[in-house]
């Protein structure tokens, strides 16, 4: 299940809306249900709402407000993103991404595949690609490309990010960012 400090997203469901594509889903800290999110795609915001009384959706505010500052720090947005001031209404669309790619790449993996890149081409920031791989030397070739803006590359551990173990791919000289659903 794919984790962000903690935050993930089940029963996730995608839709098509005014402005994009939405989605909508039960928000999990820890492995239990704290409340729902849903992305209408209408041009506004997002709701975030939490279970519990005053006190219990406070607290789990906080830890969603600390979540999206450890995340930003760690993986700062780039290129025309760069400009934003990260916050959770990010945070959760970047949660929604990242759960849509673990439910693809899994799809993958019942075919042999070790790896998956999702990339954005120079100069082509609204379109993103999907490359994958068999080989740990089709990876390596994949980092040295040029042509590539920025990627995120998974693997089947990939999918947990803590303070302990940073599984995502990251680095300036392979162009490599995780910045899912970016």
């Amino acid at each position: 299940m794919a984790e962000i400090y903690g935050f993930s997203i089940k029963n996730l469901k995608t839709f098509t809306g005014r402005e994009g594509e939405g989605a909508q889903g039960n928000i999990y800290y820890n492995g239990k249900k704290v409340g729902w999110y849903n992305n209408s795609a209408d041009g506004g915001m997002a709701d975030i709402d939490f279970e519990g009384d005053w006190e219990r959706r406070r607290q789990m505010e906080g830890f969603l407000k600390e979540a999206t500052r450890k995340y930003y720090e760690r993986f700062p947005l780039t290129g025309e993103f760069a400009e934003l001031e990260p916050n959770e209404e990010l945070f959760m669309e970047s949660l929604v991404g990242f759960t849509l790619d673990e439910k693809e790449f899994k799809k993958y993996q019942k075919d042999g595949y070790i790896a998956m890149a999702v990339f954005q081409k120079r100069g082509d920031p609204y379109h993103e690609y999907t490359t994958l791989f068999k080989r740990q030397s089709a990876i390596d070739e994949f980092q040295k490309r040029t042509d590539i803006e920025s990627a995120r590359i998974y693997t089947k551990d990939a999918f947990i990010i803590t303070d302990e173990l940073a599984q995502l791919t990251q680095g300036k000289e392979q162009g490599t960012t995780p910045n899912m659903g970016m």
